[in-house]
């Protein structure tokens, strides 16, 4: 039988959308739901760099609230959700994002995702990993340094609303399908019949850091405004990959979106 602290704690999001960002109460709840231990390393931030972080990361996620990516195949739009959890997750290389934030990992800053917003963020953690991704030649799980980044995450959610809603339903949230991938493995069971692994990019090598998870230095002007607050800087890789997709649909704006985008670049 779970423990109280295990019960998901939905009232986290509604309070955080309205605010703006995540207390330190809303953190640790969110943490004692996600792993049920670990605490102590949250206590040592203090209550300012938790609401200056959670606050930059809630402003990236406000334009995909509400917009599920269940049945989502455009290969834009996808790619402008990974480089929303991008920003809004960070790099422990330069603690950017939240993983700026002391006993925040990878799979720890995706359930603060998912409790904001289940149908767009899924969790990723290490058991449904090897669900999705499956396991080294030998059987040995994927080591983090493989898993833990946005390109990473963008195939694991794909790969959850395609084959996972094919062997689960495909009513189910991309979080529900995340809970159905992680139990799989979790208990030991083998992968629904016909199940194919995604294919996990060979991006980062164990030891050494994902070079696209490291913001490279900014051109003059292009420093995203406010940069205490929202996101992390552009840079002119950024703005190559954004003029091979002026496609995007109109949602997909605010501080991460193409609207400052498009400013950069009349700047650059």
């Amino acid at each position: 039988m779970a423990k109280k602290y295990q019960k998901r704690p939905d009232d986290v999001a509604a309070r955080a959308w309205s605010r703006g960002y995540l207390t330190p109460l809303d953190l640790f709840k969110v943490a004692a739901w996600k792993t049920g231990q670990g605490l102590g390393s949250l206590t040592v931030n203090i209550e300012e760099e938790i609401e200056a972080r959670t606050r930059a990361a809630v402003d990236c996620l406000r334009p995909w609230r509400g917009k599920p990516v269940s049945g989502l195949a455009d290969d834009a739009i996808w790619e402008d959700w990974r480089e929303t959890a991008r920003h809004a997750i960070g790099a422990s290389a330069d603690r950017s994002g939240l993983l700026g934030l002391e006993g925040v990992g990878y799979p720890m800053a995706t359930a603060i995702l998912d409790i904001l917003d289940p149908g767009v963020w899924p969790v990723m953690d290490r058991w449904a990993v090897i669900t999705v991704f499956g396991t080294q030649p030998g059987g040995r799980p994927w080591p983090g340094t493989r898993w833990q980044h946005a390109s990473a995450y963008k195939a694991y959610a794909r790969h959850l609303v395609t084959h996972g809603a094919a062997a689960w339903g495909s009513s189910l949230s991309v979080h529900e399908l995340d809970e159905e991938a992680m139990r799989l493995s979790r208990n030991g069971r083998p992968p629904p019949v016909g199940w194919n692994h995604a294919r996990l990019q060979a991006r980062a090598l164990a030891g050494k850091l994902d070079p696209a998870a490291i913001p490279s230095l900014p051109r003059s002007g292009s420093m995203m405004p406010g940069t205490g607050g929202s996101c992390v800087m552009r840079t002119r890789r950024d703005r190559h990959l954004t003029r091979a997709r002026r496609a995007t649909p109109p949602f997909w704006r605010g501080p991460c979106g193409p609207a400052w985008l498009t400013a950069t670049r009349r700047s650059g």
